[in-house]
């Protein structure tokens, strides 16, 4: 007997959403198949059809959002809009996929996702500024900057979108263009 796709799809949402929900408040170590599986409505064994355990249920929701990103922010690229869009790109994909935001940006137990996306994102903008792979100098200005980037979003989300997209993205821009001192003073 076949699946249907949207029945599937359906359940494997269920679990995500029901792992989402316990690891916005404890470690992922901490987090049974068991009780995702009764948050869900359903059986360990259907959990198994999805997932080989809770890392791999969050290993599935990073690699999803982080395709996703990937894709728009290279889109933004071929159309030279990166700076401009950048934000309004992350930011969509946010709301777009709401619980993978809070639990993959606002969730202190999951630190190795922000490296994971400064390992696109690096690549990504030296193709955008046209600047070479092999310039160090380069390398180690974004190693530092882009981290910045991604908690000042991150904070950003904590502190539920308390400026406009626009006057996060004109801070961004200003630090970037022209030093942190003349956002600050």
């Amino acid at each position: 007997m076949k699946k249907h796709p949207e029945v599937t799809e359906t359940t494997r949402r269920d679990f995500i959403s029901a792992f989402c929900e316990y690891y916005k408040e404890r470690p992922i170590e901490k987090i049974t198949v068991k009780e995702i599986s009764e948050k869900a409505g359903y059986s360990r064994v259907t959990f198994y059809n999805y997932f080989k355990d809770p890392y791999d249920l969050l290993n599935q929701i990073e690699e999803e959002f982080i395709s996703n990103f990937t894709k728009a922010i290279r889109d933004n690229i071929e159309q030279d809009r990166l700076l401009d869009n950048f934000l309004y790109t992350f930011d969509k994909l946010i709301n777009e996929n709401e619980m993978y935001g809070q639990i993959l940006l606002n969730n202190s137990y999951n630190l190795q996702f922000s490296k994971q996306l400064q390992n696109i994102i690096i690549p990504l903008a030296l193709k955008n500024f046209k600047i070479s792979p092999d310039n160090k100098k380069a390398i180690y200005a974004f190693e530092f900057y882009i981290p910045g980037v991604i908690s000042m979003i991150t904070s950003w989300m904590k502190n539920e979108r308390d400026i406009s997209i626009e006057e996060l993205g004109s801070i961004i821009k200003g630090i970037l263009k022209e030093g942190l001192l003349t956002q600050v003073m």
